[in-house]
């Protein structure tokens, strides 16, 4: 890698993890009382090798597993600022598991698909435990959390991907994902570049290790189409999110379009209003943003038991 790119990438990704931190504290609400957050999970050495656990108190259902994956445009983000946004799906019945995994540029493909996974199967092997039911596994994420939310899927889907990008995970076999949740998203890295975000070139340079001309250069290739989990019937139900002021709209039109002609069960949601912007459909303090989680629960109701 280059060495402007990754000071670039590095100093991007603070400025991105300083405006979440801000963001954080003006935004801050207690969870609810009911509601208890564990953030000593720990599945890796890395200082981002971290997830949380998100649960109703005494409930003694056995209940869906949420993953919830951040974005950050790779090279950023707090796992603690996704909490309150769990936290409102652990009200509705599910055991919330908020992942944390390692930056661009110090991280490249395929590292952090590599420490999902790995998180995965921490969270997995806690199941028993926490009384999981891990035959209903819902992903979510925002920006690029849907990325990695919808890999995921892909893996469980089919396993030869796990061979492809050399992963080892003990639950290849049985690992399976309901349904996903894409707030807005950009799963296919070619859109994502021709998009008109503020500085996708250099987050999927970072990312992938590759200039944005190199990244133009390999389109269409073999090794190109495994950068990005293809679109097909094997896709997960999905809810799709949009902001009307979010420059990577288009991408979530673009995934509607293609789960419509593939058959795949999904439906499209938009956030306004205050929300308009990218990705700020997770901030819970915002009214809105609540509401669509209650939309989103209506159609994930086909696949899960969720509590009103």
């Amino acid at each position: 890698m280059k060495r402007t790119t990754y000071i670039f990438g590095r100093w991007l990704g603070a400025l991105l993890n300083g405006g979440e931190w801000l963001t954080y504290f003006l935004c801050y609400r207690k969870p609810p009382k009911d509601i208890k957050i564990d953030r000593k999970g720990k599945y890796g050495p890395g200082r981002h090798h971290r997830y949380h656990f998100i649960y109703r108190k005494n409930d003694s259902r056995k209940r869906p597993l949420m993953n919830y994956i951040h974005g950050g445009g790779f090279v950023s983000g707090l796992v603690r600022y996704r909490d309150a946004y769990c936290c409102r799906w652990a009200e509705k019945g599910f055991f919330a598991a908020n992942i944390g995994y390692g930056y661009a540029p110090k991280a490249v493909f395929p590292t952090q698909i590599k420490e999902c996974v790995a998180a995965v199967e921490k969270i997995l092997d806690e199941a028993p435990k926490y009384n999981i039911d891990t035959s209903k596994i819902l992903l979510a994420g925002e920006s690029a959390g849907v990325y990695f939310a919808y890999y995921l899927a892909r893996l469980g889907a089919d396993p030869s991907y796990y061979d492809k990008l050399g992963i080892d995970f003990r639950y290849r076999d049985t690992f399976k994902v309901t349904a996903v949740i894409s707030i807005c998203g950009a799963a296919d890295i070619s859109g994502a570049l021709d998009s008109h975000f503020p500085g996708i070139g250099l987050m999927v340079g970072c990312f992938f290790d590759k200039t944005l001309n190199e990244m133009k250069d390999v389109r269409g290739t073999e090794a190109f189409k495994l950068l990005s989990p293809p679109v097909d019937e094997k896709v997960p139900p999905s809810v799709l999110i949009y902001a009307t002021a979010d420059p990577l709209k288009e991408e979530t039109f673009k995934l509607a379009d293609l789960l419509k002609e593939k058959g795949v069960p999904h439906v499209m949601l938009v956030a306004d209003g205050k929300i308009s912007a990218h990705a700020w459909a997770i901030n819970t303090a915002y009214r809105r943003s609540r509401e669509l989680i209650d939309e989103s629960a209506v159609f994930l109701k086909n696949y899960f038991e969720i509590i009103p």
